[in-house]
């Protein structure tokens, strides 16, 4: 969940109440953070500090977007409701289990590599993860943006969905600054960057973080939120995709239409994979809800 998301929550007077954590979420979010930090599945900014024909961008460059980092993230700390805190927990656990599970229990099919951002790009460009998909065939890979939800509201949603909506219409998709491809062939900018909301509701998840923190991985390969991640995916990329079109906007257009193909794919794959109880969840139909009426075809 990005910091300028967050921020905005702590504005918003809803969030003021104080809230239990769930015994399984706080020892679920012990193990989040060996993953988040973890290289193999985190981007680190210092990695591209230049130095000599190695890395991309020079100390002082590096250093100042750390700086600015912490800048936030303590503006965050002392601004932030109880709630807001909580909600952050909730977050991080679920990036945790969507990134070792996305290839460890096949969530969004063969040839996938999810990583989560550096703590840049998280914050300044609303991006947690990154879903590349290639084909091993030597072709371009395909990049997808994921920005974490837990939040059930309106609000939320909405907000998330239309700053995705106003960089369409520019044609101007955020960055990733600090990228590197699963190949290790390119480190630096990844321009255009289509990106999409995914989450379930802080219930679901608590049932899910039983099981990981069970590690019953039998369980999770078959488990029915990765069917939610991709509906919610496809569903966003396809209504991005056509509203893009209709605004002219050929460079969204095209990072779209990539990834609408790569998640047909994926869908026809899990087809057999059903809903279940999650076909309620709260962020689900919020998500969807707010899809169709940001990207409805009176807005274009």
């Amino acid at each position: 969940m990005g910091m300028e998301d967050h921020m905005a929550n702590v504005i918003d007077g809803r969030n003021a109440r104080r809230e239990t954590i769930p015994t399984v979420i706080k020892a679920a979010h012990v193990r989040a953070n060996e993953i988040l930090n973890n290289p193999d599945y985190a981007i680190q900014a210092p990695a591209f500090i230049r130095n000599g024909d190695k890395g991309v961008y020079p100390l002082d460059e590096v250093k100042g977007d750390m700086i600015e980092v912490k800048r936030l993230l303590d503006l965050f700390e002392s601004k932030a409701t109880p709630y807001e805190k909580v909600t952050e927990m909730f977050a991080q656990v679920l990036e945790a289990i969507v990134l070792e599970q996305s290839e460890l229990g096949n969530w969004l099919g063969d040839g996938v590599t999810t990583l989560k951002t550096s703590r840049f790009d998280d914050i300044k460009n609303g991006v947690d993860m990154l879903a590349e998909w290639s084909s091993g065939l030597g072709e371009s890979s395909h990049i997808l943006g994921l920005a974490v939800d837990v939040t059930f509201g309106k609000f939320s949603a909405e907000e998330k969905l239309s700053k995705i909506r106003d960089e369409i219409d520019r044609d101007s998709l955020r960055p990733i600054k600090y990228f590197r491809d699963a190949k290790g062939s390119f480190m630096g900018t990844r321009f255009h960057v289509p990106r999409v909301i995914v989450g379930i509701d802080q219930e679901h998840l608590t049932q899910l973080a039983s099981l990981w923190n069970a590690r019953d991985n039998k369980a999770l390969a078959h488990h029915p939120v990765q069917k939610i991640l991709i509906t919610e995916m496809l569903t966003q990329s396809r209504a991005m995709l056509a509203y893009a079109q209709s605004k002219g906007s050929e460079k969204a257009a095209q990072s779209y239409a990539e990834i609408v193909f790569v998640l047909e794919t994926l869908s026809e794959e899990k087809a057999s994979i059903g809903f279940g109880a999650l076909e309620q969840d709260a962020v689900f139909r919020s998500l969807l809800s707010c899809t169709r009426s940001i990207f409805a075809a009176d807005k274009r």
